[in-house]
Parts: structure tokens; sequence; C-alpha cells
């Protein structure tokens, strides 16, 4: 299972990062830096977040502004994903 990780080198991210890895997960940083282990892209434009979402199982948004759990739920239809799944009744996303 590939966890892919928004916020991943920040305050909240890194030890949670660190937390999953030790616990032998596969993770993916989605970061707007390059380095390794990193996937770079930016949340605010959306750049990058269809590769970064290729092969991911779940997403943690570890960024730590409100407005990014907006930014990765609101073009979602632009995403074909299995674990995407829009409530007909209030369009609105959630993250299975």
């Amino acid at each position: 299972m590939t966890i892919l990780v928004t916020g991943g080198t920040g305050s909240l991210g890194r030890p949670t990062v660190a937390l999953l890895t030790s616990a032998g997960r596969e993770v993916r940083v989605f970061s707007r830096t390059p380095g390794p282990g990193r996937t770079v892209g930016d949340l605010t434009t959306g750049a990058g977040l269809a590769s970064a979402l290729s092969g991911v199982d779940t997403v943690l948004l570890a960024r730590t502004d409100a407005h990014a759990a907006n930014l990765i739920t609101s073009d979602v239809d632009d995403y074909d994903h299995p674990w995407i799944d829009r409530d007909s009744r209030t369009d609105e996303a959630t993250v299975s």
C-alpha cells in the first residue's frame, strides 16, 4: 500500500512520514521542493497531482492549513481514482 503525504516536509508531515516509514509503509511525499522520496508538485495549482496519485492507495493531508483540504477535493472530477467517492446528494467528495 502506497501512502501519499501532502505537507510531508513540514512540522506535522516530517514526523508522520518518519512514523509511517518506520512502520514499514511505502510513503510518497508530495512537495514543492525536490528531494529523495518526494514527488514534486503544488496543491495550490494542482501541478503534479495526477502523477503523484498514480498507484496511491491512501492520501494523508498533513499540510497544516485548511485550504489544502479544499484544494485536494475541489476538482476530484478531474481525477479518476477508485478511492474518491462523490455523494450525489451533497456533491461532496470523500476519500475512502
